[in-house]
């Protein structure tokens, strides 16, 4: 109907800044920091361009998504990253052989007796 503004539509913005605290706070899962927070920078980037458009009103809440999402992304890899290689830093036993699933060798399989 001519005369009517267009209701503004904010939804991009609020979906990008509630995944990307979600994001940040669950960086310490695998699947939490980095999707979601790849997720908030996409809704986020949409927010960004309506707002620009004037089909929103809430360009500053997209932008804090982009901004936590990016946050949550980086935390999620530095998580994943110090989840991998946190073990084999670890040397508080003495011995120099790591401990990971990844330590298990031929050598330290039981020999089978030959016949």
């Amino acid at each position: 109907m001519p005369g009517y503004p267009r209701p503004a539509s904010n939804g991009f913005g609020i979906t990008a800044l509630v995944l990307g605290i979600v994001a940040v706070f669950g960086c310490t899962t695998v699947v939490g920091g980095i999707p979601l927070g790849i997720a908030a920078i996409v809704f986020g980037a949409l927010g960004r361009g309506k707002a620009s458009r004037g089909e929103a009103t809430n360009g500053g809440m997209a932008l804090a998504g982009i901004i936590l999402g990016g946050v949550g992304v980086l935390l999620g890899i530095g998580m994943t990253l110090l989840m991998f290689f946190l073990p084999a830093l670890d040397d508080s036993t003495g011995d120099t052989v790591p401990h990971g699933p990844a330590s298990i060798s031929q050598v330290d399989a039981p020999q089978r007796a030959r016949v």
